[in-house]
């Protein structure tokens, strides 16, 4: 009775077996596409997250170096200002000797004209000129 019963079974089967066989094919292909799918997406979620770690990581890298930067930007701005004011002292210093200096030209050139006064011709102060510097000092209407 059995056997009776899986032959008509196996009758009636027979000619669906391959419509039946390409929808069992096709139903675990995509159950396999959609494993991959979900796969997929889980290590998709993974990167994303690796992402967003390297984001991060980027995003406060960058901060560290405009925080140099602007650090380098204040230490810049200081030493301008300190040479700014050493260059002023210097300058001042600088004009302040070259108006000792003028002075001291004055005061010396005022007394040679005083020394020298009495001489209007300059003959004594070539003479003297000329001890001083080992020149021998020809006078006009001299011989050399």
């Amino acid at each position: 009775m059995l056997s009776l019963f899986l032959k008509k079974t196996w009758d009636f089967l027979k000619p669906h077996v391959p419509v039946i066989l390409i929808t069992l094919l096709f139903v675990a292909a995509c159950h396999i596409v959609y494993r991959r799918l979900v796969g997929l997406d889980a290590a998709n979620a993974g990167y994303a997250e690796k992402l967003n770690k390297m984001q991060k990581i980027h995003d406060e890298e960058l901060r560290k170096i405009i925080s140099a930067q602007e650090t380098e930007r204040k230490e810049h701005k200081e030493n301008l200002e300190s040479l700014q004011k050493t260059l002023d002292s210097v300058k001042l210093d600088h004009d302040n000797r070259i108006k000792e200096l003028e002075i001291n030209k004055i005061k010396k050139a005022d007394g040679l004209v005083g020394t020298w006064k009495t001489d209007p011709t300059g003959v004594a102060m070539a003479k003297k000129i000329g001890e001083i510097t080992g020149i021998k000092v020809v006078l006009p209407g001299e011989v050399k």
